[in-house]
């Protein structure tokens, strides 16, 4: 059965296979071969090994096309949003208890205990350790409005 390179579809297996049954001889052609001059066996044997490289390289090709098409699903997930949220994130270091806290126990010293204790119920807490940790930034905010008052 005569198979053409159109035939393969671009399936890989496909295609090695379809060069391989292009490389045997049937055993009809190698009775035959005694007549046939050596020089274009020799050239027939290279072509066929230009074939096997050749399938080889584009089974490679066709690896790496793949693997560089998922480190760019993986970059694009990665660096998917909004570029302004992840530079701002990257400049922000998280708040901890212990920064907050030492706000807080300055501000405390100047003077300004009530208004503190007042904003902790305003973050429905009795003492910082009771304060949402996503609320740390508001909190502080507003304690420095404190100083300014």
């Amino acid at each position: 059965m005569y198979r053409s390179y159109a035939d393969t579809g671009g399936n890989v297996n496909e295609e090695i296979k379809l060069l391989n049954s292009i490389s045997r001889v049937s055993t009809d052609w190698q009775g035959t071969s005694h007549s046939l001059p050596q020089a274009n066996t020799r050239k027939e044997e290279k072509h066929m090994s230009g074939m096997s490289d050749m399938a080889m390289t584009i089974e490679e090709l066709r690896s790496a096309a793949a693997a560089i098409n998922d480190t760019a699903n993986w970059l694009a997930q990665q660096f998917s949003g909004n570029a302004d949220e992840t530079v701002e994130q990257l400049k922000e270091p998280e708040l901890k208890l212990e920064d907050v806290r030492a706000v807080l126990a300055d501000m405390s010293r100047k003077g300004h205990t009530a208004e503190i204790r007042a904003l902790l119920q305003k973050y429905g807490a009795v003492k910082l350790s009771g304060v949402d940790p996503a609320n740390y930034k508001a909190l502080l905010k507003d304690v420095e409005g404190l100083d300014h008052a």
